[in-house]
């Protein structure tokens, strides 16, 4: 018999935490699973994984985040109150018409999953792809290091994407890691021609949290010292006086020619076709997708030597660590990869990194905590 699995997600549209789940989704149903999704909000995503689910929900839900810039008045939060205890009751119909053997969350920055699953007396497994407050800025009314506890209490397995991220929870036998599949979506790519230009690249929002400063300031360095290295940052601007400070940094030094921004885009392979490495700056990524992608397509990544990026590197093999703070230091690794980038074989790149994150492991994983 098929087990069941209802699933809380944040949000229709595509994020790093939905593509994460998107490949858990392929994978559970070729284990004959039976899966549904409960979301504010359909979506993109909602209708990439229609071809692994078998109903979507649309039920409206606020998150336990708080925005301690934003007062709400009392009214307000009745509201939000109100609205989560009738989003509670109307899952539960749900609960009582399909019959899951589990409820599970795919965001630290939702709890309803978790009270209606006590409620209904279903397990709850609480996937966890984020620090918080260290990388997205979450902030929890009770606090993040109780927020950590509830999550834990709240749930018959916590399910980690990085040992990084497992290291920020209180000790308990609940904590699982799983790594992401991550399916490589682009062919290796062959060394190019750099002489005449190196290029590295950034991808992910425009958000202080991803530190695109410092590699701009690194760039500033790398091009004063002679050497012919552009940047490309590609991402959704998420706050535009973070925007506005990045270009404020790029005329003081004058990388108006070698620093260029560009929205996001759904195809990942034309940015890294076109560069030699990828840049990896978020003082604290609590894994690293686009660095995984990237290494999977064969380029090697000089990335902050901290959060998940210590588990993906092997310094001086697929990349170069920095010390996170010390620009001169990182325009010094990236010239150092410009000087030695013959050393880095991106056939080999590709194939350890494919190694450690593949669907077989991701399978065997998932498997066990759905057992």
């Amino acid at each position: 018999m098929k087990k069941k699995i209802l699933w809380f997600i944040h949000e229709g549209q595509l994020s790093g935490a939905n593509l994460s789940l998107l490949e858990y989704l392929k994978l559970l149903k070729e284990d004959n699973f039976e899966i549904y999704l409960i979301t504010p909000r359909l979506g993109e995503f909602t209708n990439r994984a229609a071809n692994y689910v078998v109903k979507s929900y649309e039920i409206y839900f606020y998150s336990w985040c708080i925005d301690p810039a934003v007062k709400l008045s009392f009214p307000a939060r009745l509201r939000r109150i109100i609205r989560n205890h009738v989003a509670k009751r109307q899952a539960g119909k749900i609960i009582k018409e399909i019959g899951p053997d589990y409820i599970a969350t795919n965001t630290i920055t939702i709890d309803i999953g978790a009270l209606t699953a006590k409620r209904y007396s279903v397990k709850h497994l609480w996937f966890v792809h984020e620090f918080g407050e260290l990388d997205h800025g979450f902030t929890f009314k009770i606090g993040m290091d109780k927020a950590r506890k509830k999550i834990i209490s709240l749930s018959h397995l916590v399910v980690v994407n990085s040992l990084a991220v497992l290291n920020s929870f209180p000790v308990s036998d609940k904590l699982k890691l799983i790594y992401y599949s991550i399916t490589n979506q682009c062919p290796v790519i062959n060394k190019k021609e750099y002489k005449s230009s190196f290029r590295v690249v950034m991808l992910g929002q425009i958000a202080r949290s991803k530190n695109q400063a410092e590699a701009i300031r690194a760039i500033g360095l790398c091009r004063e010292k002679g050497y012919n290295i552009t940047l490309s940052i590609y991402g959704n601007i998420i706050t535009k006086d973070y925007y506005d400070f990045l270009e404020n940094i790029i005329k003081k030094n004058l990388l108006d020619n070698f620093v260029t921004f560009h929205s996001q885009t759904g195809d990942i392979c034309k940015p890294l076709r076109e560069s030699h490495a990828l840049l990896m700056c978020s003082g604290n990524e609590a894994f690293g997708r686009v660095t995984v992608e990237a290494l999977k397509a064969g380029l090697p990544v000089i990335a902050a030597q901290t959060g998940g990026s210590l588990e993906i590197i092997d310094d001086g093999i697929n990349g170069y660590f920095y010390e996170p703070g010390n620009v001169a230091g990182f325009a010094d690794k990236i010239i150092d990869m410009y000087n030695n980038y013959i050393r880095f074989d991106s056939k080999k790149i590709s194939a350890n990194i494919t190694l450690k994150f593949n669907e077989t492991n991701t399978r065997k994983q998932l498997k066990k905590v759905f057992n």
